[in-house]
């Protein structure tokens, strides 16, 4: 999947497994099935890995592109207009997983764009 992140100051973008603990107090890590990249504060990018893997990208992406090969156990993330690979996770699927994403919190105002889907380019 690719995604116009344009101009939020926080996100959420990745995958999940079908079993997810959707109540209580969620950990958001690859253990617990959860693979995605966050953005706080508009220029802060972390994997949400135990602890917290910080990320500092040179240019700030308005495209994030995720793409899973399910056999090899990967999740890629991609500045998809940069055409730079940022980070790839690699774990063991045992089941379904699904896109996952969070606008966030619209933070009076600041954070009121749109994550948008968008089709993936094969040319690119």
């Amino acid at each position: 999947m690719q995604v116009e992140v344009g101009g939020k100051t926080d996100w959420d973008l990745g995958v999940a497994r079908q079993s997810i603990n959707r109540k209580g107090k969620i950990e958001v890590t690859p253990m617990n099935g959860y693979w995605f990249l966050s953005l706080r504060d508009k220029n802060k990018y972390a994997f949400r890995t135990e602890p917290s893997t910080d990320v500092h990208l040179n240019l700030r992406p308005h495209k994030i592109g995720v793409f899973v090969d399910f056999e090899k156990g990967q999740v890629s993330f991609y500045n998809v207009d940069a055409k730079i690979h940022i980070y790839t996770f690699s774990d063991t699927f045992i089941e379904c997983i699904y896109p996952f994403f969070s606008p966030c919190t619209n933070k009076s105002g600041k954070n009121d764009g749109p994550l948008i889907i968008t089709p993936v380019n094969m040319t690119e």
